[in-house]
């Protein structure tokens, strides 16, 4: 990662959003891909092969909150968008994933 990324992962349940900062949002999706091609590749346990899906999150500071609160909810909103579009992807937070937010809850 560049030195002006930032990657954020805060626990909430069994999912980990993601918040990514970052000056070009290219380069915030580059980093979602290498995310999700790493963490998603089948592990071996005993004579088992275990698959992760990961669902992403991301939102963008100043554009999306000024504050670690409203980035952390508004990436989590991006996260269940990320959800229900089929999971193992990366989605970014919009004002539409804003409106779904209320009714999630």
């Amino acid at each position: 990662l560049c030195s002006s990324s930032l990657i954020a992962a805060c626990s909430h349940g069994p999912q980990t959003p993601e918040i990514a900062e970052h000056r070009a949002a290219l380069t915030v999706s580059s980093v979602a891909d290498n995310l999700l091609r790493v963490v998603s590749k089948p592990y071996a346990i005993d004579q088992h092969e275990l698959s992760v899906t990961h669902s992403i999150g991301i939102s963008i500071y100043p554009n999306d909150g000024a504050n670690i609160e409203d980035l952390m909810r508004k990436a989590d909103a991006a996260m269940y968008r990320a959800k229900d579009l089929g999971r193992n992807n990366f989605q970014f937070y919009t004002q539409d994933v804003g409106d779904e937010a209320p009714n999630r809850r």
